[in-house]
């Protein structure tokens, strides 16, 4: 359970990270858009950050699969590097008890996923699903 929760844990700040990174650059012809609308239109930026700030849940559904799969990615390979994986092996550790923290990581990213597209749509239409 220990190393379960400290695999867990390990996790977290390399997919906070990759959200960031990609999100940012998922987002950069946006930001591209509203700064030229800013310059060319006169556009207020209070209106133009509300802009940016309605798109951000369309970033984020597509942006928490692929740093979720960087997180778990970056995560085996340190443990494959430094020889963790044939350690546990080693001590008797099933390959499912630490492919567990992986599907229980990616099972969290994909209800948060959900969550977020449900509650975007509602908002969206103007209908409250909770």
């Amino acid at each position: 359970m220990l190393l379960f929760r400290s695999h867990f844990i390990q996790l977290i700040p390399s997919f906070l990270l990759s959200m960031f990174i990609i999100t940012f650059v998922l987002s950069m012809d946006t930001v591209y858009k509203l700064i030229n609308m800013i310059i060319e239109r006169g556009i207020d930026v209070v209106t133009v950050m509300l802009l940016l700030t309605y798109q951000l849940p369309q970033f984020l559904n597509m942006t928490l699969p692929y740093a979720s799969l960087m997180s778990v990615v970056l995560f085996m390979s340190r443990l494959s590097t430094d020889f963790e994986l044939t350690a546990m092996h080693a001590a008797g550790i099933s390959s499912w008890n630490i492919g567990s923290v992986v599907i229980l990581f990616g099972g969290v990213i994909t209800l948060l996923g959900i969550r977020m597209v449900e509650q975007s749509m509602a908002d969206s239409h103007g209908i409250s699903c909770f």
